[in-house]
Parts: structure tokens; C-alpha cells; sequence
């Protein structure tokens, strides 16, 4: 009886877990079409919070590699310009800016939910709002952290200087805002309305 019920859990985290996944595609690709100004709002921090506050760790870790992997993807074919150019100048770095700001977001967030779940005693709302908080903190750190290490040059190779470093500052903290308000606001008011269906409920309480 217990290993069914096993089988079932595993079953159940799979079909969350890769219909997560699936979403942070389609976000990722319907992103590139939303834009403020120039700049590409990050719709798929949401998925990868509410994995992680189902799932735990591990769950959070995975959809962000998964948003990682397909920034770099998006801009091997051309989908996302800003990430194409750097990968034209430094592949391997802009590799791994995307997928360990991915991992860390997922992994960090889903930490911090842990962590104030416990704290609030179970409080999906306030949980869920740190969690929703940490993931576009870290994710755009990160991105400015892994710049400021490896592309300090990157203007002699567009040749367009100074000018070109404070246009992409501008949309750095432009898309910050608009992802971190995103998520601040309809991430924890959907986590509560999904916390009230009655198959999510019992996954988030059993953690």
C-alpha cells in the first residue's frame, strides 16, 4: 500500500514538475514580445517560486537551470538579442551567468520560503511573498555580478562605449523593477489561491 502511494507522490511531482517547465517555456517566449521600452519583462520567476514552494529545493533548483537553459537557448537563435551578443563575445561565461542565475534564484527563493513557512507557521501568504522577493533579487544580481566579471570589456567589442554601458544599466534596473513588482504582487496572491485547492493544499502542508 505505502509503495503505491509512493508511486502515486512521484507520479504527481512529475506531472507538476514538467507542467512547471513546460509553463516557464512558454512565459520565457511570450516574455520576449512584452516588453517595457526595449526591455524584456521576466514572466517566468513565477513558475519557478511555486515549484519550489511545492516541490521544495531540489524542485527550485531544477525550473531555474531549466529558465537558465533556455535564456541561452533563446539566444543562440537569435529570440533574445541582448543574450545573443554576449554569447558572440563570451559563450561559456553567458552560459554560465544563465544557468547559475537561474539555479541560484530557484534554489534561494525556494530556501527562503522554506525557511519563512516555518517561521510564520505556516503561513502561505507571507512565505510566499519572501520567496517571490528573493527570486528577482538573485536573478538580477547575479546577471550584474557575472557582467561586471566577465564583460568589463564588452564595449570595444560593440564600439559604442560609455554610451552603451549606462543604455544597458537603464535597462537592467528598468527590468529589474518590472520583474521584482510582478512578482511581489501576483505571485503570493496566486500561491493563496492555489494553496486553497485541496490536492496543492496538502502538498504545501506536508512539507
Amino acid at each position: 500500500m505505502s509503495n503505491k502511494i509512493d508511486r502515486r507522490s512521484v507520479t504527481q511531482k512529475l506531472v507538476y514538475l514538467s507542467f512547471l517547465a513546460a509553463l516557464i517555456v512558454v512565459l520565457q517566449v511570450l516574455a520576449s514580445y512584452i516588453k517595457v521600452g526595449a526591455v524584456s519583462i521576466c514572466l517566468v520567476l513565477l513558475p519557478i517560486v511555486f515549484g519550489g514552494m511545492l516541490f521544495g529545493l531540489n524542485a527550485g533548483l531544477f525550473l531555474g537551470i531549466v529558465f537558465g537553459l533556455l535564456t541561452f537557448i533563446l539566444g543562440l537563435t537569435g529570440f533574445d538579442p541582448g543574450t545573443l551578443a554576449m554569447i558572440q563575445f563570451k559563450p561559456i561565461e553567458t552560459f554560465a551567468i544563465c544557468v547559475i542565475k537561474g539555479a541560484l534564484a530557484g534554489l534561494l527563493s525556494s530556501l527562503a520560503y522554506k525557511g519563512m513557512f516555518k517561521l510564520t507557521k505556516n503561513n502561505v501568504y507571507l512565505s510566499s511573498l519572501v520567496g517571490f522577493i528573493v527570486a528577482p533579487v538573485v536573478n538580477t544580481s547575479i546577471y550584474i555580478l557575472g557582467v561586471a566579471l566577465f564583460f568589463k570589456d564588452f564595449y570595444q567589442f560593440t564600439q559604442s562605449g560609455f554610451a552603451l554601458i549606462v543604455a544597458i544599466f537603464i535597462a537592467i534596473i528598468v527590468n529589474f523593477i518590472s520583474e521584482f513588482l510582478l512578482n511581489v504582487i501576483c505571485g503570493p496572491l496566486i500561491a493563496l489561491a492555489a494553496s486553497r485547492n485541496k490536492s496543492v493544499k496538502k502538498i504545501l502542508y506536508k512539507q
